[in-house]
């Protein structure tokens, strides 16, 4: 009798064990999954405004203004991106 006692003491250490453990791993990969797309949040924008800012300095015959500008896009767009990106994960 004394076995079916400590039966569900075991089992309920076990389970909150590895309820702790999952949720480790969760976080870790919350922080990946940030990491992950705060740098396709940052390179894709800058890709694709320098991008454009060389192409339209090209075409215009206008020195790096376009490019810098596209930077400049860039930034502030990235910027918000990952501002909202934060936000939703702290929130959930």
């Amino acid at each position: 009798m004394t076995f079916f006692k400590f039966s569900p003491k075991i089992k309920f250490v076990r389970k909150s064990n590895e309820g702790k453990k999952n949720e480790q791993k969760n976080q870790k990969w919350t922080a990946v999954t940030l990491a992950w797309d705060l740098g396709f949040i940052v390179a894709i924008p800058l890709l694709v405004f320098a991008l454009l800012g060389r192409i339209a300095d090209k075409k215009f015959g206008t020195g790096p203004w376009f490019f810098l500008a596209g930077i400049i896009i860039a930034l502030i767009s990235s910027s918000i991106l990952a501002y909202l990106k934060t936000k939703d994960i702290i929130n959930s």
